[in-house]
């Protein structure tokens, strides 16, 4: 290649990476102006979620501790009384909830949860430019992961925690590579303290679920590629401990506190068995509607949504085809991406499979958790990656095969013609909803999956979501056939995939009021009639700081176990078979 075609091409490149990163610093900034924008009571989630019923509460609970001088240690306003620095939610030591000292409390929530939706897409898209791909595929990315039914919906539900460890995963995965593929030294310190930041950010479930994808991709690394076998695996176990060493101050309270906690052994088998990704589900990839929503109409599906869908686009799959078809640069890399995110969808779908009885009876730590769905955030990392890929293939003006469009316009013609039936049989989704109501694990009333207008409403819904899919896919089928005439169209279907994400997420957006959290009317009450006693609010039993009395209840993971079983004896029930769940009745 002549000089000066070199430097043209490195110059573009650089261009590129220049504007990818001004659109992510006016991102951030349109982010940080819509917090301060918000009127001060507005919260970006809906009123009966744990944002209300526990952040709020913990949040303003740790702020005022801070600003006395202290860090909480106990917290008296909850179950009678629990630890608070231990219980690893609160994330007291988490660096990032300093902004609650400088903001109002709730613009302090809203601005966290948007700005750890900035580095998680932000970590995505460091990852994939780390791996050599276009920088606009590597942008689109970071889009599409924050926007994606492992996350989003999230916010809906108030999932604070959740959403900061979250974050910080990516980069994990980033300095893992930087170290085992180009011998970086600066990959390990990445690594260790974005697992410390998982730590410190409180979601412990989301930190082990981390850690068993990291070392399921050492161990994938180690056996398809020669080159990583002495990195991989040490790598991971190296920055672990790292972190674990970084993360001491709050790790030893948490493991004080676990070891006196409803969570000190194991699960019983039918409570860590909850929320399995139902096979099903995968219909939430192209058509994440198909169950309902999060407002209208209401999700019938299995458990909750914001843990069950597994959205990346109706485009998603066909860019994972184009992926794969690259033979000259990354496609074994895709392969293995496909391999570990096959392995933690089997693992997702817990009491599903046979591996559930297997990991819970013999595995360290995964009895100790239910909601093994929650295993379908990292598998969708892995996937939007290859997606990315995919776009690279694209944007590099590869030719694509044929038989991918035609199979993208069969898709989308099965697909489009299944919701047009619905359409005009609503009533034919009946069997379905009847399957769904003898699986016993929706949070409909049973009576719900008989009513006529449920029906109706459940058969038009999920029809209109395939008819949605099916037209995307028969678009996109359509751009891949003309690609060789139009290079230009090589930008639409990230556009498509782009309107996509912007479609889904503009459904969910919802707020709520800080009041919601405590009603004027219960605070006034307790402050008009003081003394020393404790009161049971089964609305708000996680806001006695609000209120302003303690609770004997509460509703989060980690109640002390001689308190929960108390609680369970006082009742007439099983004191050996005590859960977060305090089953008061007298």
């Amino acid at each position: 290649m002549p000089n000066s075609v070199r430097t043209l091409s490195q110059w573009l490149s650089l261009l590129q990476d220049k504007i990818a990163a001004l659109v992510a610093a006016s991102f951030t900034l349109a982010i940080l102006i819509l917090v301060l924008v918000l009127p001060s009571d507005i919260l970006l989630s809906a009123s009966n979620t744990d944002m209300v019923s526990e952040f709020v509460s913990w949040r303003a609970y740790l702020a005022e501790s801070l600003r006395h001088g202290h860090i909480p240690l106990w917290n008296s306003f909850t179950y009678a009384g629990q630890p608070f620095l231990g219980g690893f939610e609160s994330a007291v030591l988490y660096p990032p909830n300093l902004l609650f000292l400088c903001l109002p409390l709730a613009r302090a929530l809203n601005f966290s949860i948007l700005v750890h939706l900035v580095i998680l897409g932000w970590g995505i898209e460091r990852w994939a430019t780390c791996r050599g791909l276009n920088p606009w595929a590597a942008a689109l990315a970071g889009f599409v992961m924050p926007l994606s039914g492992a996350v989003f919906p999230h916010i809906y539900a108030g999932h604070l925690s959740n959403l900061c460890t979250m974050a910080w995963a990516p980069w994990i995965f980033l300095g893992l590579e930087t170290w085992i593929w180009q011998g970086n030294r600066r990959g390990l310190f990445l690594a260790s303290a974005a697992i410390c930041l998982q730590i410190l950010a409180g979601h412990v479930q989301y930190f082990f679920y981390t850690a068993v994808a990291a070392g399921i991709q050492s161990l994938v690394l180690s056996v398809a590629e020669p080159a990583a076998r002495r990195r991989a695996i040490p790598a991971v176990a190296g920055c672990y401990l790292m972190a674990i060493a970084l993360g001491a101050a709050q790790l030893l309270p948490g493991l004080a506190a676990s070891g006196e906690s409803i969570r000190q052994q194991k699960l019983d088998y039918d409570f860590a068995a909850m929320f399995g990704f139902p096979p099903e589900n995968f219909l939430t990839i192209i058509a994440p509607g198909f169950f309902g929503s999060l407002g209208t109409p209401v999700y019938w599906g299995r458990c909750y949504l914001w843990e069950m869908s597994l959205f990346i686009g109706a485009v998603g799959p066909l860019l994972i085809a184009i992926a794969l078809c690259d033979i000259d640069r990354k496609r074994r890399g895709v392969i293995l991406d496909l391999a570990i995110a096959g392995l933690l969808l089997v693992l997702a779908l817990g009491i599903h499979t046979p591996v559930f009885g297997l990991l819970y009876g013999f595995a360290p730590g995964f009895g100790l958790f239910r909601g093994w769905s929650k295993f379908i955030f990292p598998a969708t990392l892995f996937l939007v990656l290859v997606m990315a890929t995919g776009v690279d293939v694209l944007l590099r003006g590869k030719k694509i095969p044929r038989t991918i469009a035609w199979t993208g316009l069969l898709a989308g013609l099965i697909t489009g013609g299944a919701g047009f039936v619905l359409l005009l049989n609503p009533s034919g989704i009946g069997e379905f909803l009847h399957l769904i109501s003898m699986s016993r694990e929706s949070y409909l009333p049973a009576l719900a999956f008989i009513q006529p207008n449920l029906i109706h409403e459940a058969g038009v819904h999920a029809g209109l979501s395939l008819g949605l899919a099916g037209l995307i896919l028969i678009a996109a089928g359509v751009i891949l056939l003309f690609l060789e005439k139009q290079s230009l169209l090589r930008w639409a279907l990230p556009g498509l995939l782009m309107l996509e994400m912007l479609g889904f997420v503009a459904g969910q957006v919802t707020v709520s009021h800080l009041s919601d959290a405590m009603p004027d009317a219960l605070r006034q009450f307790v402050a008009a009639h003081p003394g020393d006693y404790r009161v049971l609010d089964f609305a708000h039993p996680d806001n006695g700081y609000l209120l302003g009395a303690s609770d004997l209840g509460g509703n989060n993971s980690s109640p002390l176990r001689r308190y929960a079983e108390f609680i369970n004896f006082t009742q007439g029930g099983d004191p050996d078979h005590a859960t977060q769940y305090l089953p008061f009745k007298t």
